[in-house]
């Protein structure tokens, strides 16, 4: 996992299922692009994207809303 900010960690699908990592780590909530992955305690936001494909705009507005 890298931390972006404080606040913001971009991480790999394999530790958004290591709900101690992610305890650990101090992460709240999710938005989640590979595959619904939900943690008890932790908010999560699953979109579909597929890799090299556009994505609507509603997409991008639901992920920089939540």
């Amino acid at each position: 996992m890298y931390f972006v900010r404080d606040w913001l960690a971009i991480g790999k699908y394999a530790e958004t299922v290591d709900l101690p990592f992610l305890r650990q780590s101090g992460i709240q909530a999710m938005l989640q692009l590979a595959a619904p992955a939900g943690q008890p305690g932790i908010e999560s936001l699953y979109l579909p994207v597929d890799d090299g494909e556009p994505l609507a705009a509603g997409i991008i507005e639901q992920g920089v809303c939540f």
